[in-house]
């Protein structure tokens, strides 16, 4: 028996305590989505933080059961960021997230059906390749059954670890409310999951509703959970725990408390004699690039490598499907295009999603009341309900963390109509949520509010503006290093005319007809946002040594500023400037503008026609 690890979610808000109590948890699970392609303080966070723990990165938007295509451009930040982050688990979850390349940012459930398995198995394949590493799925919370299951969840968790060598998060939260959601045996779910497919366990806390049960993490795992919990340790005692605590973030040392318990409870549900099983789950922990692609080859594990029982007729057609013909490799088949069936229950479950004005029948709707089984604890039509209005409350919670200054200086009901008319029109858009607002500024200029707020609309959209000019500096990629006042010296007389300049990436330019900096950093202080005053600003957004700055900029700068950033030469930008002055007198003043971007770091290379000036030179 190996010792397991006791950890919390990673929240940015805990770093300075998780640095002055060292070594309070065992590991970190990092939510992989919010740190894809992400530099500045935050990459700077988990630099230092994996310095000191193990890590395990956790996804919402693989969408490993969704009709769309599998995003190269998310599994390649994917792969980059645990290539340096060398987690010790990569998961996400059993569900679909995204259709007709929208997302819901939520998890949406699972047909459980043979041609759905075969369709997931193939994904899953292709991911772990893609990932050169093995990837664990977690059961997920659901508040509606499909009526053409062919299996349980958990044999068909069970047969994709067969057919591709994935494992399994089990979320102990999510079956103990799928349990009394839709009537799911928590006891016959965990005998049937083979040991060495878990890799470790979420635990969480819930809300209870009269008529369901919610997956809301915003509260301390209740003791039926820890109950629950018991059970699944004796079934898997190597497995490690983490804590989930998504909203109503307490202090960390609450959650530490909470890893404490996790400890207790599960040192006193005792653990089994070993399990035959020990080695097997070691090798299937090995990485999939480093045992020769088995992902490739189609290698299944057997049922009776994993537990010794007897196989159930399930089991045996499972393993039957998963098997290679004798012809080798070449001769596999990868089913890599969802069902029509799939496809077009899909297609009809978002748009109950996402229209308010849908709704799901009984047994006789022509909608999803074909598919949905309305004989479970929890109603279809209640359980279609959970899933709008999640994905309404998880859409205006992420535009008012993304614009905190909007959402304080709107009234509640006002930000609310606000966010439901921008996702109409703007339906969020790939995994990174820090783009969900990006078309917001451009919405509120035409846009009209229910209160009148005593400023032009258009200040609102302006304040829009320079808060997602913030969002996108601050997590910007990080250069390397930048080009020097020294090298500017380099650069001869005769060449200034044709020189180029090459720019970080953590740098914004916001022109507004309103100066609406005052009121964002008001509420930056805790303090009610003051009116915009109707002034033209330009503001230079930049980021300088991990500090976010906005400065006010001249026409004149902004104009060269933006000249240069555009790609053109150092003279064209000179020349845009018309301020009836002498052309030395201008240059002089752009080149005066150009230091003080270089000197705040801000430049990344000096172009000349035939050669680059790096940082170094």
């Amino acid at each position: 028996m190996t010792h397991p690890l006791f950890g919390v979610g990673f929240r940015s808000q805990h770093f300075e305590d998780v640095l002055r109590t060292r070594r309070t948890v065992d590991w970190f699970e990092i939510l992989s989505d919010n740190y894809i392609g992400v530099g500045g303080p935050r990459r700077a966070m988990l630099d230092r933080l994996r310095a000191d723990y193990p890590l395990v990165l956790h996804g919402v938007s693989l969408s490993i059961a969704g009709v769309d295509p599998l995003s190269d451009e998310y599994l390649d930040g994917l792969r980059a960021l645990a290539d340096w982050l060398e987690p010790v688990w990569v998961s996400d979850h059993l569900c679909w997230t995204a259709l007709g390349g929208h997302q819901s940012h939520d998890l949406l459930p699972v047909a459980y059906t043979y041609d759905v398995l075969d369709y997931v198995a193939a994904r899953v394949l292709h991911v772990q390749e893609r990932l050169g590493r093995r990837l664990l799925l977690e059961n997920p919370s659901a508040y509606v059954a499909f009526r053409n299951a062919d299996m349980t969840e958990a044999e068909f968790l069970t047969a994709l670890c067969h057919r591709t060598g994935c494992g399994i998060l089990l979320d102990v939260n999510n079956l103990y409310v799928n349990a009394a959601n839709l009537g799911v045996d928590p006891t016959a779910y965990l005998a049937h999951v083979p040991v060495g497919t878990v890799g470790y366990m979420h635990l969480a806390g819930h809300t209870v509703l009269p008529d369901v049960r919610i997956d809301t993490h915003d509260a301390d795992v209740s003791d039926p959970v820890w109950d629950l919990f018991a059970a699944a340790v004796r079934r898997f005692p190597d497995a490690g725990v983490i804590i989930e605590r998504d909203d109503n973030v307490p202090p960390f040392e609450q959650l530490v408390r909470e890893v404490e318990r996790a400890r207790v409870e599960h040192a006193a549900a005792g653990t089994p004699a070993t399990s035959p099983l020990k080695k097997t789950a070691l090798m299937l922990r090995e990485p999939q690039h480093e045992r020769g692609s088995a992902c490739a080859r189609g290698v299944s594990v057997h049922p009776e490598a994993l537990e010794g029982g007897a196989e159930t007729p399930f089991q045996r057609a499972a393993r039957r499907d998963a098997t290679p013909p004798p012809h080798g490799p070449a001769a596999v088949v990868v089913v890599v295009t969802a069902s029509s069936r799939w496809t077009a229950t899909q297609r009809d479950f978002w748009m109950r999603l996402v229209e308010p004005a849908a709704a799901v029948g009984g047994a006789g709707d022509d909608g999803l009341g074909r598919w949905l089984d309305n004989g479970r604890p929890v109603s279809a039509a209640r359980g279609m309900r959970v899933y709008r209005d999640a994905y309404g409350a998880t859409l205006r919670r992420a535009l008012a963390v993304n614009f905190p200054t909007l959402a304080r200086a709107l009234r509640g009901d006002d930000f609310d109509r606000l966010v439901a008319a921008y996702v109409r029109r703007h339906p969020p858009e790939g995994h990174d949520v820090r783009r969900l607002g990006a078309a917001l500024p451009d919405f509120l200029q035409s846009y009209t509010f229910a209160a009148d707020y005593d400023v032009e609309p258009a200040a609102f959209a302006d304040l829009a503006a320079l808060e997602q000019a913030h969002l996108e500096v601050s997590d910007a990629l990080d250069e390397d290093a930048a080009v020097t006042p020294a090298s500017l010296a380099t650069v001869a007389p005769a060449h200034w005319d044709a020189v180029r300049f090459d720019f970080v990436p953590a740098l914004r330019i916001v022109h507004a007809a309103h100066d609406v900096l005052p009121a964002i950093e008001a509420v930056g202080r805790g303090e009610p946002p003051p009116r915009p005053m109707c002034a033209p600003n330009t503001y230079l957004v930049f980021r300088s040594e991990g500090t976010l700055y906005t400065e006010r900029l001249s026409q004149a700068d902004a104009t060269v500023l933006e000249a240069l950033l555009a790609g053109h030469t150092f003279g064209a930008a000179c020349a845009r400037v018309e301020n009836g002055s002498e052309p030395a007198h201008v240059a002089g003043a752009a080149a005066r503008t150009l230091v003080s971007a270089v000197a705040r770091g801000l430049v990344a290379q000096v172009r000349l026609p035939d050669v680059a000036i790096s940082p170094e030179t």
